[in-house]
């Protein structure tokens, strides 16, 4: 069955969290239209975890690629991913997706967040939504364009609330350690 389902989706960027050197919080509210075939059952999280399950580490590991084929469009050079970020990220979906709410962790890191109410998209359709709904953003854009940014970390929830996604953002040495 097709259906039409207007998706309201809110993106917040956060660049350089606890440092107002990057720059203000802004938020942007973006209406979505999209078609989609609305499947028989949704997945949910119930608790908030470090291991993405099956659904979710698909939307994550798609957009990971989208992100970096955008980088590599512009000459930029490819982020990696970090365990460490990809943790953090995850635990933060879970937990916006928890409280029904879309918001900065508060956190050491860079973040874009996204959210879009229609939580019963494929993962690979909720990854497409959340990378455009950055990419139109010019701070977010901005964000996932630094070159100063060489680590990321994503994680995605869905449940029936929707879908939740934070990217988190540091830069990394040469040599695998953070620099301050």
């Amino acid at each position: 069955m097709r259906a039409t389902l207007s998706t309201l989706a809110l993106i917040l960027l956060l660049a350089g969290c606890g440092s107002s050197a990057d720059g203000p919080e802004t938020a942007t509210d973006i209406p979505v239209d999209s078609t989609t075939e609305s499947p028989s059952t949704t997945a949910t999280t119930a608790a908030p975890t470090t291991t993405a399950p099956v659904t979710t580490a698909a939307a994550e590991a798609l957009s990971f690629q989208l992100l970096n084929e955008m980088r590599a469009s512009r000459g930029e050079s490819p982020l990696v991913r970090d365990e460490t970020l990809d943790a953090f990220a995850r635990t933060w979906a879970a937990t916006m997706d928890s409280l029904g709410q879309l918001q900065h962790s508060g956190g050491p890191y860079a973040e874009n967040l996204a959210w879009s109410s229609n939580g019963s998209v494929s993962a690979d359709a909720a990854a497409r939504i959340m990378h455009d709904l950055w990419v139109e953003s010019e701070s977010h854009y901005n964000t996932m364009t630094r070159n100063s940014y060489s680590a990321v970390g994503i994680g995605f929830s869905q449940s029936a609330g929707g879908w939740y996604a934070p990217h988190v953002f540091r830069q990394i040495n040469g040599f695998g350690a953070e620099v301050s």
